[in-house]
């Protein structure tokens, strides 16, 4: 009797367990109902600055040329300031035209519920302009980087500012021929509401919010996709920010271009003068042919003088423009101005 017991006991107990198991395990659901579960992920990228090629300042490599008479037999004096030669721009800083005029983007009207770079742009500088930032502007480049981006996430399945190839920000810009002085980025992924969620995400993010209030970043470009992510449906947003180079003007070419033409004409004037100077030494105050050859040294000097004037004019100039170049670029993305 007692085993009868024992073994409907154990059976009842295996019962109950068995139709328990079922509550136990995660209740299937469907794809749809899935794909609607809240996926949020943000990463940004601080603003980083392009090493960008500082100029120097140009040096006055001659010193005048004094005039002789007929019974004097000095030296013409000898050229005393010296200086370094400015170096050209580094590899992959190369000047280019400034870019054109910003302008405000178009778009076709977006579904309900859909996530707009219009009105991402339109959130961002309202964020902006209630701290007294200065809004930024629409440039396509940074658009076509930032819609690059987005597609890219999606395509390839990551979440980084950097690719699984390696191309970042720089990368981008270089491609769609963005010449800047700073850039930064902002990236979201998730089942976002509306545009304004974005930002609103965003801006609860230090990094996020570090870079949309930056008074030192221009210009915007954004970018939106939807797609699939890790089995999910998901909207991808980027922002890519950037101070372009034009901000700060460049010394003027042409004017650099005069002054090293010149160099090479001061250097051959004095070539001639030197020449001359030896010739009079050689005969000596009592040859009558010596006063001739003095008036002849004095025209040289004089040409001379009128040269090396024109060329401390013009180096004082294009001094002037480097050192608001340099300024500038302290001040736009940190490049240090040191001599």
């Amino acid at each position: 009797m007692q085993a009868l017991l024992y073994l409907l006991a154990l059976l009842f107990l295996f019962m109950g367990g068995f139709a328990a198991l079922p509550n136990a395990l995660p209740s299937a659901r469907p794809a749809e109902d899935q794909a609607r579960q809240p996926l949020v992920r943000l990463t940004p990228v601080p603003a980083i600055a392009r090493y960008v090629a500082r100029y120097k300042e140009r040096w006055v490599r001659y010193a005048g040329v004094a005039p002789l008479v007929p019974s004097a037999r000095t030296s013409p004096e000898e050229g005393s300031a010296h200086g370094e030669r400015e170096e050209a721009p580094a590899a992959g800083a190369a000047r280019t035209a400034p870019a054109p005029a910003p302008r405000t983007p178009t778009y076709a009207a977006a579904p309900e519920g859909a996530l707009s770079p219009q009105e991402i742009l339109v959130a961002t500088n309202n964020e902006r302009e209630k701290r007294g930032v200065m809004p930024l502007a629409w440039n396509a480049a940074l658009a076509a980087m930032a819609e690059r981006k987005a597609r890219d996430i999606l395509m390839r399945q990551y979440f980084d500012h950097v690719a699984p190839t390696g191309e970042g920000i720089a990368d981008l810009a270089q491609e769609e021929g963005y010449a800047y002085l700073t850039l930064a980025e902002n990236l979201a992924l998730g089942e976002f509401s509306s545009s304004q969620a974005v930002v609103d995400a965003w801006m609860e993010s230090e990094g996020h919010r570090a870079n949309i209030l930056n008074p030192s970043l221009r210009e915007i470009g954004v970018g939106v996709a939807r797609g699939r992510y890790e089995g999910t449906w998901v909207w991808v947003a980027v922002q890519e920010f950037g101070t372009p180079r034009s901000v700060c003007p460049e010394p003027n070419d042409a004017l650099r271009a005069a002054i090293d033409a010149r160099d090479k004409d001061l250097a051959a004037a004095l070539a001639d003068i030197t020449r001359i100077k030896e010739m009079l030494d050689a005969l000596g105050a009592d040859d009558p042919t010596y006063p001739r050859l003095v008036e002849t040294y004095n025209k040289a000097a004089a040409r001379y003088n009128a040269l090396l004037a024109a060329q401390k004019k013009d180096v004082a100039l294009y001094n002037q423009g480097v050192r608001a170049y340099n300024i500038c670029l302290q001040r736009e993305a940190g490049v240090p101005t040191g001599k």
